[in-house]
């Protein structure tokens, strides 16, 4: 990170602690104030745009539009991924190389369209929700 504040750490570390999971704005202040750390709503998403233009998280809306979400993007991890997330549980899970690279194929062969795969995420519901629904 280029500039380093207490609350800026605080907000950057509760988002890498938890790499798989998307949060409203809501749910990190809530989470924050339940593990005592003072940091205000203002600051939290003044912190959340500087971090999102250096590329250390991602936003993402929800099915509604309404509601921002906000996930922590490891830069050797998840920047050249296609991501899949369940729309029951949150969950994101990385999508297999070998199956993320031939999508990306067949969609420059079949329409020339160029994936941006550090942008994509699939929805659906995972095995897990599948199981217990």
């Amino acid at each position: 990170m280029a500039y380093k504040t207490a609350q800026r750490t605080c907000l950057y570390d509760f988002l890498k602690g938890h790499p798989h999971s998307y949060f409203t704005v809501k749910q990190i202040v809530e989470s924050l104030s339940a593990s005592g750390a003072d940091i205000s709503i203002s600051a939290i998403y003044r912190n959340l745009s500087d971090l999102i233009e250096m590329g250390s998280i991602k936003k993402a809306a929800n099915k509604n539009g309404r509601e921002a979400y906000y996930r922590y993007v490891d830069s050797d991890v998840c920047r050249n991924e296609i991501h899949i997330s369940c729309s029951i549980c949150g969950k994101i899970f990385h999508m297999n190389h070998t199956l993320s690279d031939f999508i990306e194929e067949q969609l420059m062969q079949e329409s020339g369209f160029q994936l941006d795969k550090s942008k994509t995420c699939i929805l659906g519901i995972c095995k897990e929700c599948r199981a217990n629904r």
